[in-house]
């Protein structure tokens, strides 16, 4: 599947995942194309070809008590007025980036732990890119890599908030 290898689901969908496992997949592990909520809970999204979790257009992402790590591509990606929500949450291991998000769109951490993952250019923990926020509180960005912002990368019009968190040895 070039689109979702695990779950793939357009157009308004709601795709929620409690208490699984979705790993080793051709593509992406989660893809919403268009899609307006993706839920995950007490999961574990790994080792997939692409990104763990991607959606577009104006996508709501929520990852709670998950752990998401060691995909080809991102961890969770958003673009076009989306939303990632990750909360008490591990993402790590990942391949292009942790979390990343563009287009205007947002990413808050709270009490999780961004680590071990890797950019080829900047933001290798999280990344935004145009007219884009990411707000962290309560957690920890460590060990990742980029060629700049290992831990948090930004690129045109961006606003970070940091509140009681640790960025080291990235």
């Amino acid at each position: 599947a070039y689109h979702g290898g695990g779950i793939f689901g357009e157009l308004s969908s709601t795709i929620t995942v409690t208490n699984s496992t979705i790993s080793d997949n051709y593509s992406t592990g989660v893809f919403g194309r268009s899609s307006r909520t993706i839920n995950v809970t007490d999961s574990t999204i790994a080792n997939n070809n692409g990104s763990g979790i991607y959606s577009d257009d104006l996508s709501e992402i929520a990852v709670t008590n998950s752990i998401i790590a060691d995909n080809d591509g991102a961890g969770i990606a958003v673009s076009d007025g989306g939303a990632i929500a990750v909360t008490n949450s591990t993402i790590t291991g990942n391949g292009a980036r942790g979390i990343f998000g563009y287009r205007g769109s947002s990413i808050t951490v709270t009490d999780s732990t961004i680590s071990g993952n890797t950019s080829e250019s900047s933001g290798g923990g999280i990344y935004v890119s145009q007219d884009s926020s990411i707000t962290v509180t309560n957690s920890t960005i460590s060990g990742n890599s980029a060629i700049s912002g290992g831990g948090i990368g930004s690129h045109r019009d961006c606003t970070i908030t940091m509140t009681n968190s640790t960025i080291s040895d990235n």
